[in-house]
């Protein structure tokens, strides 16, 4: 009995006597531009505005809400906007690199604005990239995903949907 109440106590006091270094949750944001060509059904390709705002945890994990404009392509001259509002996650594979591959995931809503203003849905956007370190505290980064948006609408009497899925390739610059 008194050989288990030593090593308790020696486990106990070795987590104690040597704490781990916590890195502060530090702000990080990014502007990005995308273009993404439509799949299925309904093939409307895009080009998107993203800007993502939120906290970098032990330098590791990224959690944030982003907004922005995606503005579609549609036959001929007509086009139309769509705005998310999403919460991202993103993991970063590697730690003290150059070059950090990393996965993220947006998940939320796009409202349709304008024409179609009746084009609102549910928004997700697996992806995987890498960030290449520029200067203090800024990088570049470049991403290949593929976006899930499911829109609903009205037409006449009937309720639809619509998926506006697309293969994403995506740059921009982390702060």
């Amino acid at each position: 009995m008194k050989k288990l109440l030593c090593l308790v106590a020696f486990f106990l006091l070795s987590f104690s006597v040597f704490p781990q270094a916590h890195v502060r949750p530090t702000y990080e944001g990014d502007l990005s531009i995308s273009y993404s060509t439509g799949t299925g059904a309904n093939q409307l390709n895009r080009v998107k505005y993203e800007t993502t705002h939120g906290v970098l945890l032990e330098n590791l994990i990224f959690i944030g809400v982003g907004t922005g404009i995606h503005r579609y392509e549609l036959l001929g001259d007509t086009k139309f906007n769509a705005i998310p509002v999403f919460g991202t996650l993103k993991l970063y594979i590697a730690q003290h690199c150059k070059i950090r591959p990393f996965v993220t995931c947006n998940i939320g809503y796009a409202l349709g604005t304008g024409y179609a203003s009746g084009l609102n849905g549910v928004y997700l956007s697996p992806q995987f990239g890498i960030a290449k370190s520029i200067i203090n505290n800024t990088s570049i980064f470049l991403t290949a995903g593929y976006d899930l948006q499911q829109c609903g609408y009205y037409d006449y009497y009937e309720s639809l949907t619509m998926n506006l899925s697309a293969f994403t390739l995506r740059i921009g610059l982390t702060f």
